[in-house]
């Protein structure tokens, strides 16, 4: 979409003036001056701690133009001088998305949105042509990015909405202007910003702000927040509602789930087809975004057996369930690498996937982070998943953890430390004694630097059901 337009038309879509008008046509955006490509369009943004304006001189022979508010006097460069770049692309990915003849969805929620619009652009990308959020960029920035490097050709477009504020997820729905609304789940995930979990559901229900009437909205039926959700959704003017989950009442249902340590396999009744495959991923919550998958399969009227095909090839996410080897002293441990980052949900969640693991079982789990004053019980309540897992060894990482070590039960041998960096040799103690080992924990509590340290001992093997891990 973005290659069709002239410098002309660039102007006036963002409301800015050239410098050396440039002759070529662009396809794509970009505002990280190291990944510039022949062809991108660079955004000068200024933030916290760098400003955009001071790598224009950088910017190779392969790069067309950028769009500053500060012009880089004698340069060739060709330069929109606008008010605000960053504006500027949002004005940009607006006014495309409101000219794109390609079926657009947006995916919000708590938590498992990330992975829900992987498994998504997995499953459609083999039946159309598809454009997706890349990694989590899903903010005012990482949105508008996503739109406006859409290929010209697409035919699905998925994009996936955060936010840390309430109105955050109204300005880039109202960007987007969906045909479908997906959200995942509300949780706690980020409640620092909100007074309870009531103001989440509101926020993520912003989604519905951008969606025309004739719109889907696809909803978490065994949600608590779910009378809301579809409150708003009706509010808003969408009449078009359908749910997924494994209540009764749910469009989508979940039947029967036998777990694997790779992969599981899966019945479901979607709007009164039953359909039975097997999912690529093991934990038990990746059934509930099968379901959406197959759902907005059903909506565009796709083949279900087809993107039932593509789920079972869809693989779990690297840092959010995915598995390696870690070879310690010739003894072999799998490793779930699930610490990308946490939420009471999500730490809930892989803590369920141990239960149905063999063999003797460990965890290393770092604070959770961003939770404001549910932070105390949301980690004790973490103790009767951890007692029900099945682990006999647990390493706490952090002093929200700490609090759990009096009150966990004494058959799990637990340490407990301050930081990350000094529990490597801990850490490597524990793979070594152990046939499946579970890392999880926020970003910024460091869980994932455990998990690359034991990612210096992967082995490539094959594990239990003929799959192979590295």
């Amino acid at each position: 979409m973005l290659d069709t337009l002239t410098a002309t038309q660039l102007a006036v879509i963002c409301d800015g003036k050239w410098h050396n008008m440039p002759a070529a046509h662009f396809s794509g955006t970009q505002i990280d001056s190291r990944q510039m490509r022949s062809g991108d369009l660079f955004f000068a943004l200024a933030g916290a701690n760098t400003d955009g304006h001071q790598f224009l001189s950088k910017l190779d022979d392969g790069c067309h133009a950028a769009v500053v508010s500060k012009p880089a006097a004698q340069s060739n460069l060709p330069q929109l001088l606008v008010a605000n770049p960053l504006t500027a692309l949002q004005n940009l990915a607006r006014f495309i998305a409101s000219e794109t003849t390609a079926f657009k969805m947006a995916i919000t929620g708590s938590v498992g949105k990330t992975g829900t619009k992987e498994m998504l652009a997995h499953c459609l990308s083999a039946l159309r042509k598809t454009h997706a959020t890349k990694g989590n960029f899903n903010n005012d920035i990482g949105a508008p990015l996503t739109i406006t490097c859409m290929p010209s050709d697409t035919e699905l477009l998925i994009c996936e909405l955060g936010m840390n504020h309430a109105g955050e997820i109204k300005f880039l729905s109202e960007m987007l202007q969906p045909q479908i609304g997906i959200i995942t789940k509300i949780a706690t995930s980020h409640a620092g910003h909100f007074a309870d979990i009531t103001d989440i559901a509101r926020a993520k229900a912003e989604i519905f702000e951008g969606m025309h009437p004739d719109s889907l909205a696809l909803l978490p039926a065994d949600d608590a927040q779910l009378p809301l959700l579809i409150s708003a959704a009706k509010t808003a003017g969408i009449s078009r509602i359908m749910t997924f989950g494994t209540a009764a009442h749910a469009d989508l249902k979940l039947g029967t789930q036998t777990l694997g340590q790779t992969h599981q396999t899966i019945t479901a009744d979607i709007c009164g087809t039953e359909i039975r495959f097997t999912l690529g991923m093991a934990a038990p919550h990746w059934a509930l975004s099968a379901l959406i998958c197959l759902g907005v399969a059903y909506e565009l009227g796709l083949p279900l057996n087809m993107v039932a095909n593509a789920l079972e090839t869809m693989q779990d996410l690297p840092g959010r369930g995915a598995q390696f080897v870690a070879k310690i002293d010739n003894h072999h441990a799998i490793v779930i690498d699930d610490a990308y980052n946490a939420g009471p949900a999500s730490m809930q969640s892989a803590l369920e996937r141990l239960k149905h693991a063999d063999g003797r079982k460990a965890a290393i789990l770092s604070d959770m982070l961003e939770l404001g004053d549910l932070t105390a019980s949301a980690h004790l309540e973490l103790i009767d998943y951890i007692a029900a897992s099945g682990i006999s060894e647990l390493l706490l990482i952090g002093p929200f953890m700490a609090t759990l070590v009096p009150k966990l039960p004494s058959t799990i041998r637990c340490i407990s430390m301050p930081d990350a960096e000094e529990a490597k040799a801990e850490t490597k103690a524990i793979a070594a004694r152990s046939d499946m080992l579970l890392i999880k924990g926020s970003h910024g509590s460091g869980a994932y630097r455990l998990a690359a340290y034991l990612k210096e001992f992967s082995s490539h093997v094959t594990v239990a059901g003929g799959h192979d891990v590295t």
